[in-house]
């Protein structure tokens, strides 16, 4: 993983950001949700970077994963109780909008590993393409230099 971003590489995670909210808002999902997958995100992003010094991207993204599914899937629980309990009043758990909350907190939970995989090939895979292409480039540009010589 690299230390440093280019634009390309920033444009494309904001690109995936703008889809993955799309998404969230075409199925009507609460806020807190919104905030739990931008997180989830960004923290394998880091955990890519920084878990063993970005040599090993795979295994540093199904740790955080599963580490960050945890957190943010009971934490979805826990804020949903929060809220309802001091801003309105009381939690009544056959509340019918919690099935999102269940369906997300449950997916973090139980697949937090494995989606921490499958995110952190995405971001592999965009850096990968990226770094190759500037490599070209710059490949291109020293090859006209040498001819202009």
């Amino acid at each position: 993983m690299p230390r440093q971003f280019g634009i390309g590489q920033l444009l494309i995670l904001f690109a995936i950001f703008g889809v993955m909210f799309a998404v969230l808002k075409t199925i009507n999902v609460h806020p807190i949700i919104y905030i739990d997958m931008s997180l989830f995100l960004c923290g394998i992003a880091i955990g890519q970077a920084v878990l063993f010094k970005g040599r090993r991207p795979r295994m540093a993204s199904c740790i955080v994963g599963f580490i960050l599914g945890l957190i943010l899937g009971f934490g979805i629980f826990a804020i949903r109780m929060l809220f309802d309990k001091y801003f309105t009043g009381s939690y009544d758990p056959r509340n019918t909008d919690d099935f999102d909350f269940l369906f997300f907190a449950l997916g973090f939970i139980i697949l937090g590993g494995p989606f921490g995989y499958l995110v952190g090939c995405l971001i592999a895979g965009i850096f990968l393409r990226r770094e190759r292409e500037s490599d070209k480039a710059n490949d291109d540009k020293d090859k006209s230099d040498d001819e202009m010589q």
